[in-house]
């Protein structure tokens, strides 16, 4: 383990934890090489679906300000994870400059959260 690699996102119950993405790890939905960096808001839902934001990186380049934000989604085990919107894609009729996804709620406790219980995420983009 190096700092390159220390932080991850986990679901499940205590001792039945399964790890759903990891710094360091190959980012679904991106081009070979690139890498999750870093992890910021998540949230889950009543299925046990995550969704996540996470910044990225590629050593071997293709990856820089313009594109390194994106928001993904998981199955509860991280079997599968998809890649829903990334800075740097075309959305409409523009390039998406800023990404936000509108989570830090499990939904229980009244505050909003941007993945409901059908799996649908909710999420702002700045278009250029």
């Amino acid at each position: 383990m190096s700092a390159a690699n220390d932080r991850g996102i986990w679901s499940g119950l205590p001792g039945d934890l399964a790890l759903i993405a990891r710094e360091g790890d190959p980012a679904p939905g991106a081009a070979a090489g690139t890498l999750f960096k870093q992890f910021s808001t998540a949230s889950t839902n009543a299925q046990g679906h995550i969704a996540f934001m996470g910044s990225l990186a590629n050593n071997s380049g293709g990856v820089d300000a313009s594109n390194d934000h994106g928001l993904w989604i998981a199955d509860p085990h991280g079997v599968e994870i998809f890649q829903i919107a990334r800075e740097g894609e075309v959305l409409a009729d523009g390039t998406i400059t800023t990404l936000a996804f509108a989570g830090g709620s499990g939904g229980e406790d009244g505050r909003r959260s941007g993945l409901n219980d059908d799996g649908q995420v909710a999420y702002t983009a700045s278009l250029d």
